[in-house]
């Protein structure tokens, strides 16, 4: 049997979210169980974050939409986006 344990943990002051994980196999057999351990780091992006990098690098935002809902823009409190941009 294989059992996953996750633990999110977000900062939104600093913009930033962790993943703890354990990951765990028991064999059939009683045997010993192996388990694996690690965290997964990672940066957020606000929509302001989005446009800021589009600009600098060179693209127009043409949209930027709540990727649940992509009718509708995204808000500094969406983190998950769906970004329509086109090069200068």
């Amino acid at each position: 049997a294989i059992r996953f344990h996750l633990t999110p943990r977000t900062d939104p002051m600093r913009l930033e979210t962790e993943l703890a994980y354990r990951i765990e196999l028991r064999p059939k057999d009683s045997g010993a169980a192996e388990t694996e351990t690690g965290r997964f780091h990672h940066t957020l992006w606000p929509p302001r974050v989005y446009t800021e990098t589009l600009a600098n690098t060179g693209f127009d935002p043409v949209t930027l939409s709540a990727r649940d809902d992509i009718d509708r823009p995204a808000t500094a409190d969406d983190w998950k986006l769906l970004v329509h941009a086109q090069r200068r």
